[in-house]
């Protein structure tokens, strides 16, 4: 590869990192040696795949050099069916459910998404991972997501009501790029039900208009811990 009409340099090392070279020099490969393409292919065409992090905003100019070797003259060549040169690998997460549905604060929930993208590399490089899941700054939790269709699965709990920032933050292996992504949840308030226990007027005798009135409830909420705040009592 030459980078803006500069000086050709070999690209890549063996298997980097899907099926870039298939050998590599025996008397050089405890050294780092140069790796090559050898032999014949059994099944026909097959795909490489090499990044070109360096060849960003460059003139770029991709050299062959063949170098057949003697008594080897029934193999035809080398032969190219086509040459893709794709962006990096970019990727977006969808949120896909939260359980419970609504999310409720203080109550563990389960969020599901999945990690996709369409391009070329996801249809060569087994497209799985770890996401880091960020919540207010700081990591709620870590899962793996598939290499079957991207998804993946975490359990946080939300302090707050309301529309939740969760960002997803994914280092992968050298071919993918690092990436952030914000999704909302919307998280709701814990449901809570008043019940009354008692009504006692003056004294502890019946309630009497215009005598002081003494009401006992109590407060029950879906979240596992004691609810907490204040409650109106209103008459009319």
């Amino acid at each position: 590869m030459s980078l803006d009409d500069g000086d050709y340099e070999v690209v890549g090392a063996l298997g980097d990192p899907v099926n870039w070279y298939n050998a590599e020099q025996e008397e050089a490969a405890a050294a780092g040696g140069r790796a090559y393409w050898g032999g014949a292919t059994a099944d026909g065409y097959e795909r490489a795949v090499h990044l070109l992090p360096r060849a960003a905003e460059h003139f770029v100019q991709l050299r062959f050099a063949l170098n057949p070797e003697l008594g080897y003259s029934e193999r035809a060549g080398f032969a190219f069916d086509d040459v893709i040169i794709s962006t990096g690998l970019r990727v977006d997460v969808d949120v896909l459910y939260t359980q419970p549905d609504p999310a409720v604060v203080g109550v563990p929930v389960e969020l599901g998404f999945a990690v996709r993208s369409e391009n070329l590399l996801q249809s060569v490089v087994e497209f799985s991972g770890v996401v880091s899941v960020v919540v207010d700054t700081s990591e709620a939790c870590v899962s793996s997501f598939s290499a079957v269709d991207g998804r993946g699965a975490c359990t946080i709990a939300f302090d707050s009501p309301g529309d939740n920032e969760v960002t997803f933050v994914l280092n992968g292996p050298t071919f993918f790029e690092r990436f952030e992504v914000t999704r909302t949840v919307r998280v709701e308030r814990a449901p809570t039900a008043v019940r009354i226990t008692s009504v006692s007027g003056y004294a502890d005798g019946p309630a009497v208009q215009g005598l002081p009135l003494a009401v006992a409830f109590e407060v029950s909420s879906a979240v596992p811990s004691e609810p907490f705040g204040s409650v109106t009592v209103a008459g009319r």
